[in-house]
């Protein structure tokens, strides 16, 4: 389905703590399979529980160096450390800052760089007023990061990798 109506789809998202289905499990081996050969970005939950640790998604990201990994919420319930510490390593890693504290997003671009650092690739999750919740964290970031940093954070990355 997904091969037939490839026009429709932009990515595919994981959510290993619902799944309870870690991404490094081999019965995800096919989507990523599906995702190299389609080349469509792979987003994935990480979480501070085993199923969605951050090292998983670091994991299957090196085995899979021709698909593009979004790491959602750099390690939710962390302080988000070792999570942009993995994005930093590897090329086809990225950071997404949903849930992120605007000191931690900040962290995250300063020290991944803004082209690995996606803003709200996993909103709207809290129904209605999403956005408005990210208000004070796009203040933030557009009076600290360059013009350009600015946009390749808010909708520059999220066009180049989701080809939009």
């Amino acid at each position: 389905m997904i091969r037939e109506n490839r026009g429709a789809f932009r990515g595919l998202k994981l959510h290993p703590y619902h799944s309870m289905t870690s991404i490094s499990d081999p019965r995800c081996e096919p989507w990523l399979v599906l995702a190299e050969e389609l080349k469509l970005p792979v987003a994935v939950h990480t979480a501070a529980d085993p199923h969605s640790d951050s090292e998983n998604v670091f994991a299957a990201a090196k085995a899979h160096p021709g698909v593009d990994f979004i790491m959602v919420h750099l390690g939710l319930g962390t302080d988000n450390a070792k999570a942009i510490d993995l994005v930093a390593k590897l090329p086809n890693l990225y950071g997404d800052t949903t849930w992120v504290s605007k000191e931690n997003a900040l962290r995250a671009v300063r020290s991944c760089g803004a082209e690995k650092i996606l803003f709200g690739t996993d909103s709207p999750i809290d129904g209605i007023d999403t956005y408005a919740k990210y208000t004070e964290m796009l203040d933030f970031l557009k009076a600290e990061l360059g013009a350009s940093e600015f946009e390749l954070v808010t909708h520059g990355n999220a066009e180049r990798l989701f080809g939009i």
